[in-house]
């Protein structure tokens, strides 16, 4: 078994609507389409379920860790909701804990990692422990999500005024309105998914055309380029890859994975 990540946690409960509701109001998360807590890179399952108790009998044997950039005022809020937090914020080996119980009794933690945690691993700046999404420029930003959500099926997690942030299982980017134009000669967003082909066929039920590329290191075959070597975090070989616009003029791209992590190979 390779490439394996954790998707979402899942939390049993025989009081989901409840437990659901003590999460958004005490931790702020917001319930998505398919009733996922969103996080910032995981989602949280409440899940209804017979075989649990009322309340957990072991609630230290399986612990979620919350991480904040201020534990003293994470910690306050949560008392002044009348959570039940078990002891003030204490620092251990440079990092800030904090532990508490949901309202099944399921023990949480708050964590805080302290610049000097971050110095002793090699990594002491702002920009080393910034969390990294993708900025997407749309020049009429009501087509763009059109765009994204009838042909690649995506909806916008949150919104703002003149942007659109998205939230895939393993990041997020967002759409902003520009008066610029994209440039369209580089690759600015890419998605890795498990079967190239179905992908393709998608877009093309969809009426988006296939970049026809033909370089000396890619050269596409019925949109779809083979592509020799990969980081080592994929575990595989190579990729297969495919690029098209959407509805502003930003080159996207798909990916997949081939050698010894492939799962689906294009023929």
């Amino acid at each position: 078994m390779t490439n394996v990540t954790i998707g979402s946690i899942l939390v049993g409960t025989r009081n989901s609507d409840g437990l659901r509701q003590w999460y958004e109001q005490a931790l702020g998360a917001t319930v998505n389409a398919d009733g996922f807590l969103e996080f910032d890179q995981i989602s949280v399952l409440i899940d209804g379920r017979e075989d649990v108790q009322a309340s957990v009998a072991e609630p230290g044997r399986h612990i979620i860790n919350f991480h904040v950039d201020d534990i003293h005022r994470a910690a306050a809020q949560l008392r002044a909701m009348r959570v039940a937090v078990l002891g003030d914020p204490e620092l251990r080996d440079d990092i800030w804990f904090a532990t508490f119980r949901d309202l099944d009794g399921n023990l949480l933690q708050l964590l805080q990692l302290t610049a000097h945690y971050w110095s002793t691993r090699g990594r002491s700046t702002e920009l080393s422990r910034a969390r990294v999404s993708a900025r997407l420029p749309a020049s009429d930003l009501a087509r763009a999500e059109r765009f994204y959500e009838n042909v690649l099926g995506l909806r916008p997690a949150e919104r703002r005024p003149g942007g659109l942030r998205y939230q895939s299982l393993s990041g997020s980017f967002s759409l902003f309105a520009s008066t610029g134009r994209a440039s369209g000669d580089h690759t600015q967003l890419t998605f890795t998914v498990d079967d190239i082909e179905l992908a393709t066929e998608e877009l093309r039920r969809h009426g988006v055309a296939l970049l026809d590329i033909d370089q000396p290191a890619v050269r596409t075959e019925q949109g779809v380029a083979r592509v020799s070597g990969n980081y080592p975090s994929t575990h595989s070989t190579g990729e297969l890859a495919a690029w098209f616009n959407d509805s502003e003029g930003n080159l996207l791209s798909i990916s997949c994975h081939t050698g010894t992590a492939a799962v689906h190979q294009h023929t």
